[in-house]
């Protein structure tokens, strides 16, 4: 938990000021170097609490899937309409006055990008290193292409202790003939 919490605080900060980069072509305007501090800053205080609160701390990422990615968006979305509205409201700039509002934009799909790629870099890594274990592995052929095989060929490859190494798929529906399930035919 406090490994993504401080890589989210990192990754708000990276996003931010690549989005003022990338707004300006490389070359930040001194009259926004002391407000993207404070940005960074008020982009923390809404991300933290609001991944907190959407639970994106308190399951196993080894196991992330589209519903966590679905939450992620979810969550990132809240943090950065709360943020949009603080810099709205906020004396520094008024309605946006002098803001720059694409930055917004901007660092918000960075920031997914990034966030997403951390998240799922666990399970990206721990499926990799489970194809190089493979070779001492009895080969396996699934029977069926369901939903049924399809948890069979998840459980397999989610388990570090498993003594199989699948191989593909045997289905008598010629629909799922070549279809590919988590990468296997």
């Amino acid at each position: 938990m406090l490994f993504f919490i401080v890589a989210d605080i990192f990754l708000v900060a990276i996003s931010i000021w690549l989005a003022f980069l990338l707004r300006f072509d490389g070359k930040i305007p001194l009259q926004y170097d002391p407000y993207i501090i404070r940005i960074i800053v008020l982009a923390v205080i809404f991300i933290i609490p609001v991944f907190y609160f959407q639970k994106l701390y308190s399951f196993s990422w080894s196991y992330v899937s589209t519903s966590e990615l679905v939450s992620l968006f979810r969550a990132t979305t809240i943090a950065f309409t709360f943020l949009s509205i603080a810099i709205f409201v906020s004396k520094y700039f008024p309605h946006f006055l002098n803001f720059p509002r694409s930055v917004i934009f901007i660092s918000y799909g960075l920031f997914f990008i990034f966030a997403s790629a951390i998240r799922f870099s666990k399970r990206v890594y721990l499926h990799s290193t489970g194809l190089k274990r493979a070779t001492s592995k009895e080969k396996t052929l699934i029977v069926g292409a369901g939903d049924v095989g399809e948890q069979i060929l998840r459980n397999i490859l989610s388990s570090k202790t498993n003594y199989y190494f699948p191989i593909g798929f045997v289905d008598d529906s010629p629909m799922k003939k070549g279809v590919k399930i988590h990468g296997l035919n």
